[in-house]
């Protein structure tokens, strides 16, 4: 374990410090040091850790995970866990107004590492029964909190209403840990406008219930937390521009991806955080561009609806038959301020608006702007397609769309144990695209 964490910018003092975390991650998630030796050496066939803002978001989010253990142990603050996805105003304001709760994303952070670094989400990944289609994200945290290694928080938090399942699991977690669970969640429709003046209400007295403070404090503190996020989804926005319409591919979709979970999970400090990591980022990749140091030249363009968080391999193979996954359609969003006189529609609707949260129609335009603005050779339809909102009518928009003809439909569930045993599926699929090209 040390080799790895010390890849990721980890110093002798710091292993040191989480000796007792690190021993516990192990056996969270039974990673015997042979595996994990191998996990460090593909670190770099996965990623491309030349980019130090890779490094840093890495080592960040280990120190997440051992931080909050250390903290559970000591007692000496409450940790909340909120369960994903939330806006991470919520929690900036929850840790900006008091320093009795400590707010994390460490249990999704915890699932993430899992898969995309040691390739052993089968061992906390959840599976649901064939007639009833489960989240397994959902399910993994359940099985998280039966290991016999995890400390459990002392409080979670649910919050918006486009998952059927995340509010369901709060309240069951909550019956069999006794963990107390706060529910924001309102299931109406998937848009801001059906859930936004029950968000205004829950969310104001939540945060005041919470922290102490006054709603004149709240709202405050809900602006500060507001621009921090504005700033991080421009500098996505900046990344994706960069890689728009270069023929030639100088970062691999799994930087991409790990960098974009800036936007779900919540750090200690994590705007100033964030900030430093994607504008470090930016630098580079206009070095590497500059330099002309491209890693595919002229590849097959796809687009994706969402590659797995939980593993790092699908990247790796579209690589290996020159293919490149250039988009995701469930990162775009509109990073424009909101013009509304509402704070909490300034915070939250930015949630609201990713493309692919919207209505039918605008979801089949979207991702024909997205196949004409990267000039896609292909575009992926199938993921999360167990998913209310994301995954209940990709067919539809498959069938209507104006460059029907660029696309395929690739069956896999994001979180889910089975979705990870798709490398021959994968393999057959390119070599079907190449064919048609």
């Amino acid at each position: 374990m040390k080799r790895l964490l010390k890849q990721l910018g980890f110093n002798d003092e710091e292993i040191i410090l989480y000796s007792n975390e690190i021993s516990r991650f192990q056996k969270i998630l039974s990673l015997t040091e042979d595996h994990i030796e191998k996990c460090a050496k593909n670190l770099n066939v996965n990623f491309d850790l030349s980019f130090k803002s890779i490094r840093m978001l890495l080592k960040e989010l280990f120190t997440c995970v051992f931080s909050d253990f250390r903290k559970i142990e000591d007692g000496e603050q409450s940790v909340i866990q909120i369960a994903i996805p939330m806006p991470n105003a919520i929690p900036g304001v929850v840790s900006q107004l008091t320093e009795k709760l400590h707010v994390s994303s460490s249990e999704y952070i915890l699932i993430y590492l899992a898969g995309i670094i040691f390739d052993v989400y089968h061992q906390i990944g959840g599976e649901g029964p064939n007639h009833c289609k489960r989240c397994g994200l959902n399910l993994s945290r359940e099985t998280l909190y039966h290991n016999p290694f995890y400390l459990k928080p002392n409080g979670i938090i649910t919050c918006l209403g486009y998952c059927d399942e995340i509010h369901k699991v709060g309240e069951l977690l909550e019956i069999e840990h006794g963990i107390p669970h706060y529910n924001l969640t309102q299931i109406h429709g998937i848009t801001y406008e059906n859930q936004k003046e029950y968000l205004k209400t829950a969310l104001t007295g939540f945060l005041m219930e919470m922290t102490g403070a006054s709603e004149e404090g709240v709202i405050e503190s809900l602006e500060k937390m507001n621009q921090g996020n504005l700033e991080i989804n421009l500098l996505l926005n900046k990344i994706q521009t960069l890689t728009l319409k270069s023929p030639h591919v100088y970062v691999t979709f799994n930087e991409i991806s790990i960098l974009n979970i800036l936007n779900l999970i919540y750090l200690e400090d994590h705007h100033n955080k964030a900030k430093n990591i994607l504008k470090l980022f930016v630098r580079e990749l206009k070095e590497k561009m500059k330099g002309d140091a491209y890693i595919m030249k002229n590849p097959i363009r796809i687009g994706c609806m969402h590659l797995p968080f939980t593993n790092a391999h699908m990247d790796r193979i579209f690589r290996e038959h020159n293919a490149a996954v250039v988009v995701s359609s469930m990162y775009a969003s509109d990073p424009e301020p909101i013009p509304s006189a509402s704070i909490f529609d300034r915070c939250l609707s930015p949630f609201f608006r990713y493309k692919m949260l919207t209505e039918l129609e605008d979801k089949r335009r979207f991702i024909d702007k997205i196949i004409e603005d990267y000039s896609l050779d292909v575009f992926l339809f199938g993921q999360f397609e167990n998913d209310r909102a994301l995954g209940g009518n990709q067919t539809l928009i498959m069938e209507n769309l104006d460059h029907k003809n660029k696309a395929y439909y690739l069956s896999i569930h994001n979180w889910q144990k089975m979705g990870l045993n798709h490398s021959m599926k994968l393999e057959s699929l390119v070599e079907v695209i190449k064919e048609r090209m």
